[in-house]
């Protein structure tokens, strides 16, 4: 798909901003001429919710079925969260929580756990979640009811106004029902994936005519807004998802081979580094909290970077293959034509 340099980027921003974040932030950065730091994870986590809603509208583009859709995205998102929530739980490793620039863990009980693999921790109950980037599997969770509907009217539909009417309804009905800064899954966080479902209607309808080196630059500038304007009853990410929704179809894909090659490969194992670098995290910074920088990092790194290629190949690959067997399978029992998943361009966050 012409798009995917541009997505490969947006993507390995993402997750750099989490993991960069949580670094500093174990390392006792937890602010910088009055910036909050750990700010940055989140705002690296709506990238994720405007990049995931895209792809996904042009994955159910390709095969239009709800239930071919569902199916996928289990298989996609589920088995590696839960091999990563049971070595939380199992380990005890503080992974759930920074409490004053201190990574912790929460008590794991047998509620807990079966409510956290179940990704339903943010949605039914109030069981603490014991791996604490999980968080944002369970809006996903909940927006993946809701695609297919909002992609059968935008697909129909091809105007831009009436998903920012929509937009806007949305947002004006949060700061109604919603308290300001609540992370409540059924609404608050809604924006930010329409966001993306905006972006994919502009691709339909326009050429990109920015040239490719605006992307970065603009992420900059998003980023900015987002950790230095407060507006007391509006979410800022609201806003910087919206403008990168409606800016990004405009955007000329970037051509360097080299920067789109290691890009690629991020996007590839994001997932699994949005997953897992927690642990190494703990690893590098508080095991060998004495030692030099260096050490650290390359301790956080470099076991980082066997464990995402191992438990992509092992685990998560595997899982989406056999997803979309599934898949194919009831599709032909149904009399439905088969397609191929776009496994590259889908990891959730």
């Amino acid at each position: 798909m012409s798009e995917k340099s541009n997505l490969d980027l947006l993507r390995t921003v993402a997750v750099t901003f989490v993991v960069a974040a949580h670094t500093l932030t174990a390392k006792g950065i937890d602010s910088w001429h009055g910036i909050h730091i750990l700010g940055i994870a989140p705002f690296g986590v709506y990238l994720f919710f405007v990049h995931t809603s895209l792809v996904l509208m042009w994955s159910l583009e390709r095969r239009p079925n709800p239930l071919d859709f569902y199916i996928r995205r289990v298989f996609r998102i589920y088995p590696l969260a839960i091999v990563a929530i049971l070595t939380a739980a199992a380990t005890h490793a503080p992974v759930a929580e920074i409490a004053s620039g201190t990574f912790r863990a929460v008590p794991a009980t047998a509620y807990n756990i079966i409510m956290n693999c179940l990704l339903l921790n943010g949605i039914l109950g109030h069981a603490g979640v014991i791996h604490g980037v999980t968080w944002s599997l369970s809006p996903e969770i909940f927006m993946y009811v809701l695609l297919p509907g909002f992609f059968f009217y935008a697909h129909s539909v091809r105007k831009i106004w009436p998903l920012l009417l929509i937009w806007t309804l949305v947002v004006l009905l949060d700061r109604r029902i919603f308290p300001p800064d609540t992370g409540n899954v059924f609404g608050v966080l809604i924006p930010d994936f329409l966001s993306g479902i905006i972006a994919y209607v502009g691709f339909m309808r326009r050429r990109p005519v920015l040239p490719s080196w605006v992307l970065l630059p603009l992420l900059g500038v998003l980023l900015s807004l987002f950790l230095l304007v407060r507006i007391p009853t509006f979410r800022t990410d609201w806003f910087a998802c919206l403008i990168l929704g409606v800016l990004l179809p405009g955007i000329k894909q970037f051509q360097a081979k080299l920067p789109a090659r290691i890009t690629h490969n991020i996007a590839t194992y994001s997932y699994g580094i949005y997953l897992f670098h927690t642990f190494t995290i703990v690893l590098g910074m508080y095991v060998l909290r004495s030692q030099p920088l260096a050490l650290q990092l390359a301790v956080e790194l470099l076991p980082l970077a066997v464990i995402v290629f191992i438990s992509y190949h092992a685990i998560e690959k595997p899982m989406i293959n056999f997803g979309a067997r599934i898949a194919a399978r009831l599709a032909h029992e149904r009399g439905l034509p088969s397609a191929k998943t776009l496994d590259t361009l889908e990891p959730a966050p």
